[in-house]
């Protein structure tokens, strides 16, 4: 069994640090793709609206551009389009094609355009730094320059549309030169340019999936430890299940400590001393959080091996408190409330360091606020002195105990609970059980905060005498 929940909890971890930065990667490429082939497709469908309209007569646009112009491109900017389109961008070829595409197609009416639409070409290059890929930048860059160098070459070589250059010359090699030192050439430095301002987006796009993957992760990691932490501390909290059935038949007795956070500093425990003696722990360490659960898991175990040997509550505070000090935590200490009943003759014995006072019913009576003798809090100061208090519960008495959290929880005013409507709820359902009694008190102060945010852990202890355990005279009667 304890095999089986360590498999669980590595299976919870695992998954939960399962989100690869390659994954993050393809998920962005796709958005690409899918903004590449919408622009394709309005490019074509722009060009489809100038040819419309240059046919009604709208545009004066020579029959040499309607012929060489708009035919080609639309096609070789639809076509890509459509299919990106048609597989959602969820293809790995998807990027070349359409970007090759769009550079060819611009590259075209950049030569076909000769100098009266300038750089053109850019656009590619700036779709490429959306892929986050400083290779696919760079590859595109390198591309974009060749068909860049070719459409102003072509374009001067056969004099397409004459160029915006009058050289004084009629020789049409040096006319080319001239146009390549003159046109091309400062183009192409803007061209660089931006091609490296793309590729330093590209690269810083990178670094920051790569570094929200990492803190992703390291988050995970941290809520799957907090996970398994909280799994934790409430396995060392004791289960009711744990008393043996002919001793809880002799009382009911229930618990529950809920965190304000994934891990809380409160904590109950009930332990047997003997076969007649029961103790019956309630504490609040001063803070929240994972540092008060291990102090809360240190002062636990400090209290349950005292009390082993000890069965004095006054005395096992004050040995704990020395211990806590010799570890020198400060700012931290830890309120706790040490009851010891005799299960034979219903005796209880009890010590306090600085907690909340308990709240007692004896008989048919109300829950009332029972002052017992405070101490100071432990591993505040050193060398501490607790008095133990005395009292009998009979038949039917009943023992409330609880952490702070429950009477200052604060609704959305930040008025608190109060430990006036805490005696209410509990004299509302005195003759309940102790699970339906504390349900009861975390139903009132849940419809009290209305929602507000915890402020603080909240720890319940209810326990009833049913009968105490017959003495040894009415034994052998």
């Amino acid at each position: 069994m304890r095999n089986e929940r360590i498999k669980l909890l590595r299976g919870i971890f695992s998954r939960k640090n399962e989100q690869p930065t390659a994954q993050i990667f393809w998920e962005n490429e796709i958005k690409a793709n899918l903004l590449v082939g919408r622009f394709m497709l309005a490019c074509a469908a722009v060009l489809a609206v100038c040819w419309l309209m240059n046919a009604i007569g709208v545009l004066a646009i020579s029959q040499k551009y309607v012929l060489e112009i708009f035919p080609v491109g639309i096609v070789l900017l639809l076509v890509p389009a459509v299919i990106c389109l048609a597989f959602k961008g969820e293809k790995k070829w998807i990027k070349y094609m359409t970007m090759l595409s769009l550079v060819i197609t611009l590259a075209y009416l950049d030569s076909i355009l000769t100098y009266n639409v300038p750089l053109l070409i850019i656009i590619p290059v700036v779709f490429s730094c959306w892929y986050y890929s400083r290779a696919f930048t760079v590859q595109v860059s390198l591309l974009t320059t060749v068909f860049f160098a070719v459409s102003a070459f072509c374009g001067a070589y056969f004099n397409m549309e004459a160029p915006d250059l009058n050289f004084a010359t009629g020789e049409l090699w040096s006319y080319v030169r001239a146009v390549m030192a003159q046109s091309f050439l400062p183009r192409w430095f803007i061209f660089a340019v931006i091609a490296a301002v793309c590729y330093v987006i590209a690269a810083h796009g990178r670094t920051m999936v790569i570094e929200q993957d990492v803190v992703s992760k390291s988050q995970a990691r941290i809520e799957t430890e907090l996970d398994m932490a909280n799994t934790i501390q409430a396995h060392a909290l004791p289960a009711v299940s744990e008393l043996s059935a002919c001793r809880s038949r002799l009382f009911d007795l229930a618990a529950t400590m809920q965190p304000a956070r994934e891990v809380g500093g409160d904590f109950y425990d009930f332990l047997y001393l003997d076969d007649t003696h029961l103790a019956l722990i309630v504490a609040d360490v001063a803070d929240k959080g994972i540092a008060a659960a291990l102090y809360m898991m240190m002062s636990k175990l400090m209290l349950d091996n005292k009390l082993t040997v000890c069965q004095a509550p006054g005395t096992v505070l004050e040995d704990v408190n020395r211990q806590l000090n010799k570890k020198s935590l400060h700012g931290m200490f830890v309120t706790v409330w040490l009851g010891v009943l005799d299960l034979e003759t219903g005796d209880l014995v009890t010590a306090n360091a600085g907690h909340e006072y308990p709240i007692i019913r004896h008989g048919n009576g109300d829950f009332e606020l029972f002052r017992d003798k405070h101490g100071f809090v432990l591993g505040g100061v050193d060398g501490m002195k607790y008095k133990e208090t005395r009292l009998h519960l009979d038949e039917g008495d009943a023992l409330f105990v609880y952490t702070d959290g429950v009477v200052e929880a604060n609704d959305q005013s930040e008025a608190q609970f109060g430990t006036d409507r805490l005696l209410a709820v509990l004299n509302r359902h005195k003759d309940a059980g102790m699970d339906e009694l504390i349900a009861a008190v975390k139903q009132d102060v849940d419809l009290f905060t209305a929602g507000a945010p915890q402020f603080d852990d909240m720890t319940m202890l209810g326990f009833r005498m049913r009968e105490p355990i017959a003495a040894p005279e009415d034994k052998a009667l």
